[in-house]
């Protein structure tokens, strides 16, 4: 015997069916038609005419013959309201009068309990309030770079005419997001009054793949950051990358066949490819700069880049190159979380091969264009393209010049060995050193000539941008090898490769600048170790104002700390370290090789 499943109209509404014969309580509340699937009848064991009798009230146990008969007698009706005569039986014409009369004069049942009964959440319902509080924020607030990303990754139009029938949970994550721009922030506990009714409206959400519950997920993480308490938003994150694998928001939608039946608008189909980049870009962010919090891996390559739709999407620029950098950070990083067996597997292995490879290629991808180089205009930058995309410009060309400096650090590190003095050298090995020496600098440099770029704009598009932690880890790479450049490579190469130290210390300088105007710098472990670094680049290093190990880094030595890669096993002077189990595997490396 088949096993029984839900009626056609309660698969139709994912409501849960009572499989009763007569037709489930579902249906008949709802006065329409109970069709159960050929092996629901079978199973259970009854005729198709009393399962499509469903129209019928539910009758007290004493009803008579002659109501049984009528009840029989009686038509029912489709969807489109064609009659359906039984085959059988003559039609009564007073049957359908008598049904009427019963079903009036039978009691109420409550016995069986239907999901429609539910009273919602008074916290989930909409208000008028927070209709306002959304309209004001796209309105008042189009400059804000959060609202312009806002505006290019969903339809805000069709979002805030259709407020009241958006689902809770991406409605109430917005409103939050809304009312911390728009003051709610001076006061937290009047923020957290919107935040906690955003968390419990995508947590009640969970059991309902959608893509308003995926963004709900993403957006809601991006509430934690602004909070800055990531740890509580990075179990959302995860939730989203899930929710797009489910749903295949990670294929483009232009690929998926099964899509086309749903008849979707290309404006919904935008929203799914722009959903798909607006995680995967926070996750890359998030995945660069720790590894041990175990984040899921986002597919790439899959998603067309996005696409401008007049009157909605404008047109975001260098997402693609942006998530190569990314990638490329990543694998850098991953690649340093083991110690080389010997100091020639620094540059020799086929790993370090493979990288720069890559680096290669992505160079050679990038558009000049998009490109920050001496003589750029940035506010021409700014005019060219919207603030979006000038800000995700912005963002790349920092990532790649750290993904430079990250790359060559372990063989920037050898120039400080006895061993590989410039005299003591095949041709092979020195030109190696030389290159990342000249590479480090020249990134360094043009980090620095960057930020000189930012710190000219005018105020509002300055903070606009260095107020992002974004900057932040980048500039602190830069910083290491400046640090490094000036105060720890062996008087040898400097002879080779000249050293603008005044330079390094000025750029030094106005990266710390930045850095205290990010929320990360201003409560983190990586300003303290910029400063400790810039004092002893600049000489005036002094015992008795020495910033503590305990400011420096604060953390346990078996966590490490938020950064793309960090000193890799050096020590800023003092013997203050960057903590961490893989800084102290490089520390035991470096000291087996001679670096005090």
């Amino acid at each position: 015997m088949g096993k029984a499943t839900s009626c056609y109209q309660c698969r139709k509404t994912k409501k849960g069916c009572t499989k009763e014969p007569r037709g489930c309580s579902g249906c008949r509340i709802k006065g329409v038609p109970c069709i159960y699937p050929s092996q629901t009848v079978k199973a259970l064991g009854v005729s198709k005419v009393a399962c499509s009798a469903t129209l019928s009230p539910q009758l007290p146990n004493n009803r008579n013959s002659e109501d049984a008969l009528n009840i029989l007698n009686t038509p029912d009706w489709d969807s489109v309201g064609n009659s359906i005569r039984t085959p059988s039986l003559e039609i009564s014409a007073t049957a359908p009068l008598k049904q009427f009369i019963t079903a009036i004069e039978a009691p109420i049942s409550f016995d069986n309990y239907h999901d429609d009964w539910m009273i919602q959440d008074p916290d989930l319902m909409p208000t008028w309030r927070d209709f306002e509080c959304v309209n004001l924020f796209f309105t008042n607030m189009s400059r804000n770079h959060l609202a312009a990303g806002m505006m290019d990754s969903f339809d805000v139009s069709t979002f805030l005419l259709t407020f009241f029938q958006q689902p809770p949970s991406f409605r109430l994550v917005i409103t939050a997001i809304s009312a911390f721009y728009l003051g709610a922030s001076t006061s937290e506990e009047s923020y957290l009054f919107f935040f906690k009714r955003a968390r419990k409206a995508v947590i009640l959400a969970a059991n309902r793949p959608s893509v308003s519950t995926a963004k709900a997920y993403f957006w809601i993480f991006v509430c934690s950051k602004i909070m800055s308490k990531t740890e509580l938003g990075l179990p959302f994150l995860v939730m989203s990358v899930e929710m797009l694998k489910i749903l295949e928001i990670d294929r483009d939608p232009d690929d998926l066949p099964w899509l086309r039946g749903l008849h979707l608008t290309e404006i919904e189909m935008e929203e799914r490819r722009r959903l798909y980049w607006n995680v995967k870009l926070m996750l890359d962010l998030e995945r660069s700069l720790s590894l041990e919090l175990g984040l899921p891996e986002l597919s790439f390559g899959y998603v067309k880049p996005m696409r401008a739709i007049a009157g909605t999407f404008r047109n975001v620029d260098s997402c693609q190159p942006f998530c190569d950098i990314r990638e490329l950070i990543i694998a850098i990083k991953k690649h340093h979380l083991s110690v080389p067996r010997s100091l020639q597997e620094i540059f020799l292995s086929p790993a370090v091969i493979s990288l720069h490879l890559w680096l290669s290629k992505i160079l050679s991808d990038i558009p000049s264009e998009y490109l920050l180089r001496h003589g750029t205009d940035l506010e021409r930058v700014e005019s060219t393209y919207n603030p979006v995309t000038a800000l995700y410009l912005v963002w790349m060309n920092f990532d790649l010049l750290a993904s430079v400096v990250m790359l060559h650090r372990s063989k920037l590190y050898l120039s400080a060995l006895d061993c590989f003095e410039p005299s003591r050298l095949d041709s092979v090995t020195h030109e190696t050193i030389k290159l990342a020496i000249n590479e480090t600098l020249y990134a360094t440099q043009n980090m620095i000539y960057c930020v000189s770029l930012l710190m000219n704009l005018n105020e509002q598009h300055r903070r606009g941008i260095t107020m992002r932690m974004e900057l932040l880890y980048p500039i602190f790479e830069a910083t290491i090898s400046a640090w490094f450049l000036t105060c720890r490579m062996s008087g040898q190469w400097r002879s080779l490769v000249p050293i603008p130290f005044e330079d390094l210390q000025n750029g030094v300088a106005q990266f710390l600048i930045v850095g205290q105007t990010t929320k990360e710098g201003r409560g983190g472990e990586i300003l303290p170790v910029m400063k400790a670094m810039l004092q002893e680049m600049t000489g005036v290093y002094d015992q008795t104002k020495w910033i503590d190990s305990h400011t420096i880094c604060n953390l346990a030595c078996d966590v490490e700390p938020l950064a793309f890669m960090g000193l890799l096993g050096l020590q800023v002077k003092g013997g203050k370290g960057w903590q961490g189990r893989k800084e102290e595997r490089w520390r035991e490396f470096w000291r087996g090789n001679g670096v005090k």
